[in-house]
């Protein structure tokens, strides 16, 4: 992969490293609730979650990482990863907008037959 492409397979690796460490080790944190919006008793709640969810964040970056350090540079599992990455997010705002509409059509049928 020529050099100019590794920089932004790079930045999200790091992005995914720095999240990782939030999740798995600063949950309960200032840093990590002021960065995630969430409360003390929620996140003390959700722990073990978010942990989980840092994994896999962490076995993200080390795969782009690997991909970067490949002694051939045309391997290109960078590239597969970080589409990987886009299309994890691309479906959570997809899952986020389709859950707030549902509970918008629910509450509205609530709303009018109750």
């Amino acid at each position: 992969m020529p050099p100019v492409s590794s920089i932004p397979v790079f930045l999200v690796a790091t992005e995914h490293v720095y999240i990782m460490v939030l999740e798995c080790f600063l949950w309960t944190s200032p840093r990590a609730r002021k960065a995630f919006n969430l409360t003390p008793a929620f996140a003390e709640s959700t722990k073990a979650l978010a942990a989980n969810q840092g994994l896999y964040n962490g076995f993200l970056a080390a795969g782009l990482f690997w991909g970067l350090a490949h002694p051939v540079r045309d391997f290109g599992k960078q590239i597969q990863l970080r589409r990987w990455v886009e299309l994890r997010r691309i479906r959570r705002s997809i899952l986020f907008r389709v859950c707030r509409e549902c509970l918008g059509l629910l509450l509205f049928y609530y709303l009018k037959h109750y």
